[in-house]
């Protein structure tokens, strides 16, 4: 490890989906690093070629310190509803930390299914609050910002799940070849 870049990125994430690879594919074609920091996920090799590199967790401590030792310019961590890795990142990170929250929580729960899990929403709350910036896929955090009182401390982008025209069966296959 050990490998500082001005133009790294390191995208963390439990599990790989078509949203972190897109991002990746799109930070590589602009000149940027992306690095992939990932829980064990089977199907890693099939997108590992959009990566400058990977490297695997276990808990958040470990994502902590491979982030640490990285020393990107920017950690890009993506959450669906499992904030554990996020919030440690946030909280500890020494680098910039943007918030990814796949599926939202707040205000997009019916009021029983909000009320078992009081946890996750504070935990939810302190990612999107307290990162340097939050990148949505969706219009979701306005509901958190106008109707719950939530105040990020950074920014938002918009950044919806854009179509490209990859499908899973291509990635593989490019990976194989």
């Amino acid at each position: 490890m050990g490998h500082s870049s001005k133009r790294m990125v390191a995208l963390v994430c439990d599990v790989i989906n078509p949203r972190v690879v897109k991002i990746a594919f799109g930070l590589n074609e602009v000149g940027w690093q992306p690095v992939l920091v990932h829980s064990v996920a089977a199907d890693a090799a099939a997108y590992i070629s959009f990566f400058s590199a990977a490297y695997s967790y276990s808990s958040p401590d470990e994502a902590l310190h491979i982030v640490s030792e990285l020393s990107p310019h920017i950690v890009h961590v993506f959450s669906s509803w499992d904030f554990k890795v996020a919030t440690h990142l946030i909280h500890y990170a020494p680098h910039k930390v943007v918030f990814d929250n796949y599926d939202q929580l707040i205000g997009m729960l019916n009021p029983e299914m909000a009320a078992a899990c009081p946890e996750q929403i504070e935990s939810e709350r302190f990612c999107i609050e307290n990162a340097a910036g939050n990148c949505c896929r969706s219009l979701e955090l306005l509901w958190a910002k106008r109707k719950e009182g939530y105040v990020p401390k950074g920014p938002a982008i918009f950044f919806p799940d854009y179509c490209w025209d990859f499908s899973d069966a291509a990635l593989r296959a490019k990976k194989l070849d």
